[in-house]
């Protein structure tokens, strides 16, 4: 009869414990701070959503991917055009909904991950990303040129209660990816980070795990795109740059994200095996601490010559 690991509920019970306190925090901070901190906290936890969608894509699948602001600019501008044809809902629901735009596009942009990788992967994404400004400098975001501001939604219209929005949005967010990474879906992209050939070798597919990883990491990105329009009140072009998408990539790899390929640690183990195992061997042939000198047994040999 199966059994739980014993470490099953602690596993579960840590990160769930460390979300409580964030949100505790998150509220603590927003009574406590000025309201000018409170603000730039709200910027920071919106750029940590983004971090945390590079997270995935580079730390995790390890694919160099420099597009991460264009995927937010997709999710500002679902959010800005449901707001000027007063679509149904409020800003929290025009949120999700531009994540999820930004995740399907998420989806057609990882389609030349499939066969790209490394230096390759990262001129078509940061094409990508010059071709989405260029096109959002020409049309603009919806609103933009007669002034209409996107409202916050109730209750957090203030900048206090934003700043805890925020913060919930971030901490739901970062559970969910844990959730993800613990699952067979995470164990895929670890595994295309480290070895492509050897995950189909597995019998794994390498193109959803890449995709899913563009996938989720444009929607982490769409939904840190909305959160800015309605933070503001509009979206403007110069917030979304392809130099600030390199720039977000720079601070992603410093804050250590990229993915720690386990070979150094595959190669070593073949060591530490036989490091275990010599003291018995020794001891079944007669060796002594010597490795080039046997005296007894099978093993009676003086640097590899019979005695």
């Amino acid at each position: 009869m199966p059994h739980a690991e014993p470490g099953a509920p602690r596993r579960i019970l840590v990160p769930v414990a460390i979300a409580v306190a964030a949100v505790a925090g998150g509220f603590a901070l927003s009574a406590l701070l000025p309201s000018y901190y409170v603000f730039l906290g709200s910027s920071a936890v919106v750029a940590a959503i983004s971090l945390l969608g590079l997270g995935v894509v580079t730390g995790s699948a390890g694919m160099i991917a420099l597009c991460q602001l264009s995927f937010a600019v997709i999710g500002a501008w679902v959010v800005s055009q449901l707001h000027f044809v007063h679509a149904p809902g409020n800003g929290v629901l025009w949120m999700i909904t531009g994540g999820v735009v930004a995740g399907l596009v998420g989806l057609l942009v990882g389609l030349p991950a499939l066969r790209l990788r490394g230096v390759n992967l990262a001129v078509v994404t940061l094409g990508f990303a010059a071709a989405v400004h260029l096109t959002i400098t020409t049309i603009q975001f919806p609103g933009a040129t007669t002034g209409i501001r996107v409202l916050k939604p109730e209750p957090f219209i203030t900048d206090r209660s934003f700043f805890v929005l925020s913060v919930i949005v971030l901490v739901v967010l970062a559970l969910a990816v844990w959730a993800l990474q613990a699952s067979r879906v995470g164990s895929g992209w670890r595994a295309v980070a480290f070895s492509e050939r050897g995950t189909a070798s597995a019998g794994a597919s390498v193109s959803f795990s890449k995709l899913t990883a563009f996938a989720v990491s444009a929607t982490l990105a769409g939904v840190s795109g909305g959160l800015v329009t309605l933070q503001v009140g509009f979206a403007s072009p110069a917030t979304f740059t392809p130099l600030q998408s390199l720039a977000l990539y720079v601070l992603a790899i410093v804050s250590g994200t990229y993915p720690r390929h386990p070979s150094s640690d595959l190669a070593d183990q073949p060591r530490r095996d036989s490091a275990r195992s010599a003291p018995s061997w020794k001891a079944a042939s007669g060796c002594g601490s010597r490795r080039d000198r046997c005296t007894t047994g099978a093993g009676a040999y003086v640097r590899g010559r019979p005695r």
